[in-house]
């Protein structure tokens, strides 16, 4: 996909590698020791990207005491890293449960088990409490875009990433556990389902509570708006009101969307389910899952049958086409009309509940 080939990396020795060096020991929290070859053409590479750089690593030095203009967001993944490393890296961890801690019993299932079932979880769900700072830790350098201090939205990448893993893992226990002891057996397959019941619970509420909180503040200016204890209020104050809120609901519309996303993943890791698995599930873990999947069924349904929120859909759809409510013109009507019937709400719930079925 690239026009050109980038540039191959600079000869040693090359002045502007030399100058890179220079400007780069010198910098704040930089080591004062000479870089060694491979960490010099990498620094200078991470340098040449993070300013927009065309390759040419003779020239990274000029970007050295440029400052780089950032968004705060919610996410603390690049993109790329989304993209390629995140199914690979989540992945081992999976194999690492599967193919080291089935095979050590109680203690496999002690050691590695809550590490990697919390990653899962944060991954569906996202992180929204602060993680309590250990003891004497007073900065961790090692923390990175202040994950562990800020709480972030997951996405439907990393969503469909840990579904995999989490698919993956019912189908190797389905193998391993006629080689396990029963008791293990039993503890692995109802710590990986109690796993898919909280993480499904937790998308649902969230799912709930956003959809809530959307439908509140789209509809929020037009209730002041009818009311009559609000009826002094000037025209351009109803006006800013409305304008603020919208805004604040327009941003909560992909928010949900990856929740239904999460809830229609999860109920699919269920068709990974097989015999030797469900029948050494508890009777109460079977219960609230049942019990969820209904939830998960009816709040679809209604979602499907919401007409404010299909008007919020559309609204987020026209948003995204740079176009306004007001500034709707005859063919944003018809690509409108086209579309809303594969990516409405109606539509985009519709799997969601199907899944709860």
């Amino acid at each position: 996909f690239l026009v050109e080939s980038p540039p191959l990396p600079p000869p040693l020795g090359d002045e502007g590698l030399h100058e890179f060096e220079m400007e780069a020991r010198q910098a704040e929290g930089s080591p004062k020791r000479k870089f060694g070859v491979v960490e010099l053409v990498v620094e200078a590479s991470f340098t040449d990207m993070r300013h927009g750089g065309g390759g040419d690593l003779s020239q990274a030095y000029k970007f050295l005491n440029k400052t780089v203009e950032t968004n705060v967001i919610d996410q603390p993944f690049p993109n790329s890293w989304i993209a390629t490393t995140a199914p690979i890296a989540l992945g081992l961890l999976a194999d690492l449960l599967t193919e080291v801690a089935f095979h050590h019993g109680e203690k496999g299932k002690e050691l590695f088990w809550p590490m990697i079932s919390s990653e899962i979880s944060m991954w569906c769900n996202g992180s929204s409490t602060n993680k309590a700072p250990a003891e004497n830790d007073h900065e961790n350098e090692n923390d990175i875009a202040g994950l562990d201090a800020e709480p972030w939205s997951t996405c439907e990448a990393l969503v469909r990433s840990a579904c995999v893993e989490l698919r993956k893992l019912f189908q190797r226990l389905a193998l391993s556990v006629a080689q396990m002891d029963r008791d293990v057996g039993i503890a692995w397959a109802n710590d990986i389902s109690g796993l898919l019941v909280s993480s499904l619970e937790l998308t649902l509420t969230e799912q709930e509570k956003i959809q809530s909180d959307l439908l509140r503040l789209k509809l929020k200016p037009y209730m002041e708006n009818d009311d009559s204890s609000a009826a002094t209020e000037s025209d351009d104050s109803i006006k800013e009101s409305k304008s603020a809120d919208e805004m604040g609901w327009l941003g909560l519309v992909p928010l949900l969307k990856v929740r239904s996303i999460s809830a229609h993943c999860l109920q699919q890791s269920l068709s990974s389910l097989d015999t030797p698995v469900l029948q050494l599930l508890k009777e109460d873990t079977v219960s609230k899952l049942v019990k969820l999947l209904h939830m998960s069924r009816t709040m679809a349904e209604n979602a499907v049958l919401d007409e404010d929120l299909n008007h919020a859909f559309k609204e987020d759809m026209l948003s995204s086409w740079g176009v306004g409510m007001e500034e709707v013109g005859e063919e944003d009507l018809v690509n409108l009309a086209r579309q809303s019937t594969t990516q409405g709400s109606a539509m985009f719930f519709l799997t969601q509940s199907a899944g709860g079925a």
